[in-house]
C-alpha cells in the first residue's frame, strides 16, 4: 500500500510538472470600449507580443540589476499563432498603446548567464500612444526603472502589476540570446478589470519570455549594456486535475503514516 501511494504521489508530482511544461496558453478577453476614444470591440486572445529596451549591468562580481520598458504591439490567439484585430497602436483609428516597466535583479551564473532572484513589472495603457521614456541611470550601478517623460502621462492608466518572481533566467550569448521569467500574483487594477474583463478572477501567473536583437556596451568599466529585442507574455496556471492528483497522493501518504503510528 505504501509503495502504491508513494508511486501515486510521484506520478502526481511528475504530472504537475508536465502540465506546467505543456500547458496551453490561457485565454482572456479584452473590452476596448472602456478606452476613451476607442471603438467598441471585444475579442479573445492568449498572448501579448512586442519589443523592449533594457539596461543591464553588474552590481558586484556576482550580481546584476536591470531595468526595461516593453511596448506591446499586438495581441494573438490560437496558441499565439493568429494576430487579433484590435485598436492597439492604430494611431489613425483612435488607437492606444500599452507598455510595461520592468525591473529585475539577481545573480550572474556564468559568462553572459543570469539568474533572476527578484523583479516585477507594471502594465500601463496609454490612451493617446504619446508616452515617451527617459532612460535610465544617474550614476553607474545606481538603477532606476525608466520613467515616462513629464507631461505625457496624464492619460495613462495602470492596468496591472506584479512584483513576485517565481523563477527567471536569461543569457546574452548570441544573438539570439533569450530570457524566460515567470511571475505570480498578477493583479489587475479597477480599470484593468474593465479592460481585461474575463476571466474573473483573472489569471495570476504570467510568463514573460523573448530574445534580443542587439546589444550595445555603453560602459566597459561598469559593464553597463543596452539591450533591445522581442518580448511576449502568456498566462499559466497548474491544471486542476494535476493538483487534485497530487493532493490525493499526499493525503494517502498521511493516512499510511497515521496507520503506522496506531499499530506501534
Amino acid at each position: 500500500m505504501k509503495k502504491t501511494l508513494m508511486s501515486l504521489t510521484a506520478m502526481a508530482v511528475l504530472g504537475l510538472a508536465s502540465a506546467n511544461a505543456s500547458a496551453t496558453f490561457l485565454d482572456f478577453q479584452v473590452d476596448e470600449s472602456v478606452v476613451t476614444g476607442a471603438f467598441a470591440n471585444i475579442f479573445t486572445a492568449d498572448k501579448l507580443n512586442g519589443g523592449y529596451t533594457e539596461f543591464l549591468a553588474p552590481t558586484s562580481a556576482t550580481t546584476f540589476a536591470a531595468a526595461a520598458v516593453g511596448n506591446i504591439g499586438q495581441y494573438y490567439a490560437n496558441e499565439g499563432t493568429t494576430q487579433v484585430i484590435s485598436q492597439l497602436n492604430n494611431l489613425g483609428l483612435n488607437g492606444y498603446g500599452i507598455y510595461a516597466i520592468f525591473t529585475a535583479a539577481g545573480n550572474i551564473t556564468g559568462v553572459n548567464q543570469f539568474q533572476g532572484t527578484s523583479g516585477g513589472f507594471s502594465l500601463y495603457l496609454d490612451r493617446d500612444s504619446n508616452t515617451t521614456f527617459n532612460a535610465f541611470i544617474a550614476t553607474p550601478n545606481a538603477f532606476a526603472a525608466p520613467t515616462a517623460d513629464a507631461g505625457t502621462t496624464t492619460d495613462d492608466e495602470l492596468l496591472a502589476s506584479t512584483f513576485t518572481t517565481v523563477s527567471g533566467s536569461g543569457n546574452l550569448s548570441g544573438p539570439p540570446g533569450a530570457f524566460d521569467i515567470t511571475f505570480k500574483d498578477f493583479t489587475l487594477t479597477a480599470f484593468g478589470k474593465t479592460y481585461f474583463f474575463d476571466p474573473d478572477p483573472f489569471h495570476l501567473v504570467v510568463q514573460i519570455n523573448g530574445d534580443y536583437d542587439a546589444l550595445t556596451m555603453l560602459d566597459a568599466g561598469t559593464g553597463l549594456r543596452k539591450i533591445t529585442g522581442d518580448v511576449s507574455a502568456v498566462f499559466r496556471v497548474p491544471e486542476p486535475g494535476s493538483l487534485a492528483l497530487l493532493g490525493l497522493g499526499l493525503a494517502g501518504l498521511g493516512l499510511v503514516k497515521r496507520r503506522r503510528q496506531l499499530t506501534k
